[in-house]
């Protein structure tokens, strides 16, 4: 009986420190990004959210126990991930969006690539996937 009692007690304080823990990770303030090109304040807010449901798409890819236990290290690295650079790609057809960024807090390595999604203008707002249509750069 005792045991049940102590177990159970163990288990409700990590999971309220895991609770307090995201709630931190969530509240935290994300720094600005640097903006390079001709972007409006609607289009930086459309960016950044795209970029956020991207980011969140694929959080647990399947429905398995590898899939399950690697969900916490998922969560952390989606929730600590912040847009670091957004440059605008200027197209004949339309324009892009280079969106740089870091991923769980780390520290840019000299001689390391960036992360870096590509989202393209289309006639509803930012989307990862490119409109049909001539992409020459110009």
């Amino acid at each position: 009986m005792w045991s049940f009692l102590r177990k159970r007690k163990i288990v409700s304080g990590i999971a309220l420190l895991l609770m307090v823990f995201a709630g931190w990770l969530w509240l935290s303030p994300a720094p600005n990004p640097k903006i390079n090109g001709d972007f409006s304040a609607a289009d930086i807010a459309d960016i950044e959210r795209t970029f956020r449901r991207e980011l969140w798409h694929d959080a647990l890819p399947e429905l398995s126990w590898s899939a399950f236990k690697g969900l916490p290290r998922n969560i952390y690295r989606r929730a600590s991930t912040h847009i670091s650079r957004i440059e605008s790609i200027p197209l004949k057809s339309g324009n892009i969006a280079a969106v740089e960024y870091t991923v769980g807090g780390e520290h840019a390595i000299s001689g390391a690539s960036p992360h870096v999604i590509a989202l393209f203008k289309t006639s509803k707002g930012w989307s990862p996937k490119p409109p049909i249509g001539d992409f020459d750069v110009r």
